[in-house]
């Protein structure tokens, strides 16, 4: 099975969040995928499934739990971690890609808009869309929205999004059922 190393299941960052953090990376390796919507946009962990077992197996992993290594991938990729867990294991997907299983967009369905501003409007929605409301699987509630009014930075010049008069609700309505008492 192509997955057998994956130490874990995450789904990608529905945003381009990387795309901006790896800014400084990205102006020196030009041809990379980092931060490119894909495989290598970035993780975003809010919904991670964990194999404990491989974790603890995998001396590839454990090799890197350390704060050398941990210093070691953010001068590689030329970023702070600032997300925790969230920037470590997407610096490691990034190098060692075999530990990750990407979960399908259904399962990790991100709803912020925090990044439908310039520079990132007219590249948005190839990082944030994902599929019909009726496939989702888990709605991620996360960042600002579900609208732009409610989004610290509306009513930026030169964008495109604020200043039409054009209703930008990006607000998915998901009726729950209760699977417990």
């Amino acid at each position: 099975e192509k997955d057998e190393l994956a130490i874990m299941s995450v789904g990608l960052d529905l945003s381009p969040h990387y795309r901006m953090v790896l800014s400084d990376y990205r102006s020196l390796h030009p041809d990379t995928k980092f931060g490119l919507p894909g495989r290598y946009q970035g993780f975003n962990t809010g919904v991670v499934l964990y194999r404990l077992d491989r974790m603890r197996e995998s001396k590839l992993y454990n090799s890197f739990l350390s704060g050398k290594q941990v210093t070691f991938l953010q001068e590689r990729y030329m970023y702070k971690i600032i997300l925790a867990e969230q920037d470590f294991f997407t610096s490691l997907g990034f190098l060692h890609p075999q530990l990750f299983h990407v979960l399908p967009c259904q399962f990790n369905l991100q709803e912020s808009i925090q990044y439908l501003m310039p520079p990132f409007e007219e590249v948005f929605d190839s990082y944030h869309y994902c599929d019909e409301k009726k496939n989702i699987k888990i709605f991620h509630i996360n960042g600002c929205g579900p609208t732009l009014s409610l989004c610290k930075h509306q009513n930026l010049p030169g964008s495109k999004f604020y200043n039409e008069s054009v209703d930008r609700t990006f607000f998915t309505h998901a009726n729950f059922r209760v699977f417990w008492l």
